[in-house]
């Protein structure tokens, strides 16, 4: 599990870039995996198929 700059759990397959980017990543319909950036850990939770 990832964790944001302050050192707190954010879930599976997310995590908090330096820049204050949240970073989720999933698998794709064709298998494979791939990372999108969002500006809230909301935002990234919504993400359905995390890692």
């Amino acid at each position: 599990m990832g964790k944001n700059l302050k050192g707190k759990e954010c879930g599976k397959g997310i995590y908090q870039r330096k820049d204050g980017l949240y970073s989720a990543r999933y698998y794709a319909k064709n298998g494979k995996r791939k990372e999108k950036y969002f500006e809230t850990l909301p935002e990234a939770k919504k993400q359905p198929e995390r890692v």
